[in-house]
């Protein structure tokens, strides 16, 4: 009988939260710090030969398969919090390579990444801690937040390649929370005897933050194959 009041007044505390840890984080999406230094490895990373293991390596969080077959994933995502089959916080890994040995041969080609918070200054700050752990330009950084949908884009030179780094920031509210989603990619646009590819590059990165959104993730109810990679 203890028990059962216990737990009575624990659901009912939940519910007066709106589903809610604290007045900051929803229940069920991560730790944004633990996020951000995660995103600052990937991003210092050579996205070529950044296999798959890896990704669950760095990642603080545990990834599902999303786009698999028995012995792979061309794409795989943590599912934190799901509500009604809608995305509140989720975050998508895409590879652009065919599989070599059961593993990824490297090219991760993009990052989704959807976040909600209570408020919009929440959603702000949040935008701002991960595009800085991405690299975006300070001079980026402060124009974060200032239109509803923001485009970037700007070029790293290492490891004698020229990188294409793209970068898509929508900032909305839905219902009661306001919704964060951020789109990372990156492409070669030059490297040593090699033809110049930054037009292509930036097609690619065009089609690729239209079709990688937050309303493209599985419901809550999907079927997911994990490969022994993910296990």
């Amino acid at each position: 009988m203890k028990l059962r009041l216990t737990l009575a007044i624990f659901l009912g505390i939940i519910n007066s939260l709106g589903g809610r840890a604290s007045d900051d984080v929803l229940l069920g999406c991560p730790n944004l710090k633990s996020m951000a230094e995660a995103l600052s490895k990937i991003e210092q990373g050579d996205w070529r030969q950044i296999s798959l293991s890896q990704v669950q390596a760095l990642w603080p969080s545990h990834l599902d398969g999303m786009d698999c077959n028995a012995n792979t994933c061309t794409s795989v995502w943590h599912r934190g919090r799901i509500i009604d089959g809608h995305c509140e916080c989720c975050t998508a890994f895409y590879f652009d390579n065919e599989p070599i040995s059961g593993e990824p041969s490297g090219s991760l080609n993009s990052i989704i990444i959807s976040h909600s918070t209570p408020n919009r200054k929440k959603a702000l700050d949040a935008a701002i801690t991960l595009c800085t752990a991405v690299g975006l330009p300070k001079q980026y950084i402060a124009s974060l937040g200032n239109e509803s949908m923001q485009d970037f884009s700007w070029e790293n030179n290492r490891k004698q390649q020229r990188e294409l780094n793209t970068l898509e920031v929508r900032i909305s509210r839905n219902k009661s929370l306001w919704e964060l989603d951020i789109y990372i990619g990156r492409f070669i646009m030059e490297q040593t005897g090699v033809a110049n590819r930054g037009a292509t590059a930036i097609i690619d990165a065009s089609h690729s933050s239209q079709n990688h959104r937050r309303e493209n993730f599985p419901s809550q109810g999907g079927n997911f194959r994990t490969p022994d990679t993910l296990r």
